[in-house]
């Protein structure tokens, strides 16, 4: 199954909503198995990579495409896109359980800052300090994550995207990041 999100002005837009229902904002609520998840997004299941696909593409032409000052709406946004994959594993033995493993994989596009330089003072009276508060909650966090011994408090809830990320990046699990400036493409893991 998947689903998908878009954070902008720290408020959650459901992406497979029909009409005027993606314009909705979705509050983020704290699950105690599951972590930080925002109420009422939608799911899809699918059964392929075309269902998966085909998911993707509706999602992704519900992003917000109107146009301001400096750009369009989409390119100040962040969109997560994430897919729960289900594997069953029959027992090995007689008498063990069935399993079925869940991985959670995210695909997040972040807003660029570039756009800041044009004119920050059309883009404080448009849309605030919250635009690029999710970059630098994102950033800080990354930092206090990468300083090693570091007994610093970690501050996921300090914006929306990096609330909703919590869980991959401070998790038990892969995190892989790739990251592009304009002209060039930088790989972490």
């Amino acid at each position: 199954e998947s689903s998908f999100v878009e954070v902008y002005n720290e408020q959650c837009h459901d992406l497979y909503a029909k009409g005027a229902a993606v314009a909705s904002n979705l509050p983020v609520m704290e699950d105690v198995i599951e972590g930080p998840v925002v109420t009422g997004l939608g799911c899809k299941a699918a059964k392929d990579a075309e269902e998966l696909r085909t998911a993707f593409n509706t999602g992704r032409a519900n992003r917000d495409t109107q146009v301001m000052d400096l750009g369009g709406v989409h390119e100040r946004t962040a969109a997560i896109f994430t897919v729960i994959l289900a594997q069953y594993a029959p027992a090995a033995v007689h008498g063990e359980e069935d399993r079925i493993m869940l991985s959670k994989l995210l695909f997040v596009d972040m807003p660029g800052a570039e756009r800041l330089g044009m004119d920050p003072e059309v883009l404080r009276l448009r849309e605030g300090v919250s635009l690029n508060k999710s970059l630098l909650a994102l950033s800080l966090v990354l930092r206090r994550l990468a300083q090693e011994g570091s007994a610093e408090f970690v501050g996921y809830d300090d914006a929306v995207l990096t609330r909703l990320l919590s869980d991959v990046l401070g998790g038990n699990c892969l995190t892989l990041m790739v990251g592009k400036e304009i002209g060039r493409i930088h790989l972490q893991l």
